[in-house]
């Protein structure tokens, strides 16, 4: 295989790598909107809360 064959094997990888993150965000989106509807319908009105997204940041930091 050529240099060259082998960096567009490489590069289909990160495509398909690409689709799949964009997939998950997608799917953590769509979440994150229904929590927020089940918490407008509920006693818990605030929707979106700092304290929970430090804690997210702070997990996916030390998971990297």
């Amino acid at each position: 295989m050529t240099k060259e064959a082998e960096i567009e094997t490489l590069r289909r990888q990160i495509d398909e790598i690409d689709a799949d993150l964009l997939a998950l965000v997608n799917r953590r989106v769509r979440l994150a909107q229904a929590v927020g509807r089940k918490k407008a319908k509920g006693e818990d009105k605030v929707v979106y809360r700092p304290e929970r997204e430090a804690l997210i940041l702070d997990r996916i930091v030390k998971l990297n």
